[in-house]
């Protein structure tokens, strides 16, 4: 086995398969993991019967101490896939610490995100790995539009995410329904302040010239993109609707209470929902991600994709491939954005930079 070798925990959920997927048709070595010995092994199959590579299988339970460091055995970058993140990740996330392995995760959920930044950013550090959180289509691509705005001097910075045609998987339902439960975090005036989701609706210019109504939720940039310095607000939003937005900023403030109280039944919901993102969707699965400025609504860049998912596993696996080239130039909690030229990085998943005409 290399020194640098890739593992994936939570390899048989959609995110995760797709993430196998990549790292398979690039050809690398790499570690299937997760709590269910069966499904890898049919997994680790298909695989090898797809790509001709056939990955180790690992077994261990997210919060069984013994097993996961046997899992990370000669590892050196870790792809966490398994959700809800805010369940499930701290056993893994302080198992990559205490074995000197770098970090990624695919969670969409501040509240995870937070308590990473503030368990275990200092612990990371101190064992020289990276704890890239989020290492997806959110928040990367965010992370990434906010870098490109950074460069034009931008102080105040709102991310947008809008996407079409594209379902969610049971974990990202889930973890939306975590994400709402609580109140999030933004980055205002210098510092971070607890908002209810919908707490603003942003008008977001689009580069057609068009804007649209979006409401403010819980991302992670406000996390991520002040540790650079140089901004004095970082928000994020996502296109819902106009009359969606309107409705959700009129309860904003009941529905963290609301989504606690319905979160068991939500769960059982979820389960009963259909899991393939791309089922019974028509048209391309496309997306925009904007950083502007919410004061003069002004564009500073966008970025433009084809299937959030597919564009997550590209993601991770190649923030995890470079981690293996290289050492990162930070440790603790950071960032693609912070540790990768952000050109080379966007052109390499695929994603399309578009940057406002000069004035």
């Amino acid at each position: 086995m290399t020194a640098q070798i890739i593992a994936v925990y939570g390899a048989t959920g959609f995110t995760g398969r797709l993430v196998c997927a990549e790292l398979a048709r690039r050809g690398l070595e790499f570690v299937m993991a997760g709590r269910n010995r069966a499904a890898l092994g049919d997994q680790a199959e298909l695989l090898k019967e797809q790509f001709g590579l056939e990955p180790q299988v690992r077994v261990a339970e997210h919060d069984d101490v013994t097993a996961l460091d046997a899992m990370l055995f000669g590892v050196h970058v870790l792809i966490n896939c398994a959700g809800p993140f805010s369940e499930l990740g701290a056993p893994v996330a302080e198992a990559a610490i205490r074995n000197r392995v770098h970090y990624l995760d695919t969670t969409g959920e501040q509240g995870y995100m937070r308590w990473l930044l503030a368990h275990c950013d200092g612990p990371a550090a101190e064992q020289k790995i990276a704890l890239l959180s989020a290492c997806a289509f959110e928040y990367a691509t965010g992370d990434f539009a906010a870098e490109l705005a950074l460069r034009q001097g931008a102080v105040h910075i709102v991310v947008c995410y809008a996407v079409r045609n594209m379902g969610m998987t049971h974990g990202t339902k889930k973890s939306v329904v975590r994400s709402l439960a609580d109140k999030g975090v933004t980055f205002v005036d210098g510092h971070l302040v607890e908002r209810s989701p919908a707490y603003r609706i942003f008008d977001v210019p689009f580069p057609n010239g068009s804007t649209k109504k979006a409401p403010w939720f819980p991302g992670g940039e406000p996390l991520q993109v002040p540790r650079r310095g140089g901004v004095t607000w970082v928000e994020s939003c996502i296109v819902t609707g106009e009359a969606t937005a309107h409705l959700l900023a009129t309860f904003s403030g009941l529905i963290p209470a609301v989504m606690k109280l319905v979160k068991p039944v939500a769960d059982r919901v979820v389960e009963m929902s259909n899991a393939d993102p791309h089922k019974g969707v028509e048209g391309v699965p496309d997306f925009l991600v904007i950083a502007f400025d919410p004061k003069t609504g002004r564009a500073f860049a966008t970025l433009a994709g084809v299937d959030a998912y597919r564009t997550t596993a590209r993601i991770a696996v190649e923030a995890a491939t470079r981690l293996t080239q290289r050492e990162p130039k930070k440790v603790g909690f950071t960032s693609a954005a912070a540790l990768f030229d952000a050109e080379s990085f966007l052109e390499a998943v695929g994603l399309q930079i578009v940057l406002p005409a000069e004035r």
